[in-house]
């Protein structure tokens, strides 16, 4: 059985190199779409249902898991290809899930396709699902933001910060190191500048990163015991969310 297949890649380098790989390729495969727009993709292949695509991660308007969505074919297998780092590989491995590094080695490629017509794919959306979420948190904890002070701007990488809590029209900042940082922007500015699938509001006061959470204690309406051993409240309004937050993190 022929096996229909499309590419999908911002990079049109990248786009030409897999075409004439798999050219060189002695199987039985059809190209039926290579894309650079995610968009113009999803509207050809509704029409035209590839058995497998290549996969391109990190797109203008849409990243694979988006693009995915909203092709909604769940029966596709999916190869992605990436030039990611060594945690975003082994989030791969770790959900089973098929790529190829970029440069793409032709003889990699050759396997991805034996995988691909055996079926032996594991292309489950939650188990794709998971994997974006895993890349998402390693990129959000990798940042840096810059936080001004009176003294001028201290840029701090977000894994680093375990809480901020508001000072009036001022934040104190808690480091992993025991260093306290007073920042010249309120609580909602920090708010705008953090991640949000690694920090969330848990009160009118405090901002936790969920990464640092020890325990959630009922007492007292509600808080959370960090990592440096401080306790901070949460808000009733907020409980539900974060406990939801806390699991699925």
């Amino acid at each position: 059985m022929t096996l229909k297949i499309a590419i999908l890649d911002d990079e049109k380098h990248a786009c030409e190199t897999l075409k004439w790989q798999l050219k060189q390729i002695e199987a039985d495969i059809e190209l039926i779409g290579v894309f650079q727009k995610p968009l113009v993709a999803i509207e050809a292949l509704k029409k035209n249902k590839p058995d497998l695509i290549f996969l391109d991660i990190e797109m203008p308007g849409l990243n694979g898991f988006q693009f995915l969505e909203q092709l909604d074919l769940p029966e596709v297998n999916v190869v992605f290809t990436t030039a990611y780092d060594k945690f975003a590989l082994n989030a791969f491995r770790v959900n089973a899930i098929d790529f190829l590094l970029k440069p793409v080695d032709i003889s990699d490629l050759k396997v991805a396709l034996e995988r691909a017509t055996t079926n032996k794919s594991t292309n489950q959306p939650e188990l794709i699902g998971k994997l974006f979420k895993e890349l998402s948190r390693s990129h959000s904890s990798n940042a840096k933001i810059g936080l001004p002070s009176v003294h001028g701007i201290d840029f701090v990488n977000c894994s680093e910060i375990i809480y901020c809590h508001s000072e009036s029209n001022y934040s104190r900042i808690y480091l992993d190191s025991g260093q306290k940082l007073l920042a010249s922007k309120t609580l909602k500015d920090i708010e705008e500048m953090l991640p949000d699938d690694l920090f969330f509001r848990v009160h009118n006061s405090y901002i936790a990163n969920l990464s640092k959470v020890v325990r959630y204690l009922h007492n007292n309406g509600g808080s959370l015991l960090l990592e440096n051993d401080a306790e901070i409240k949460v808000s009733r309004s907020k409980k539900k969310e974060l406990l939801e937050r806390l699991e699925s993190f």
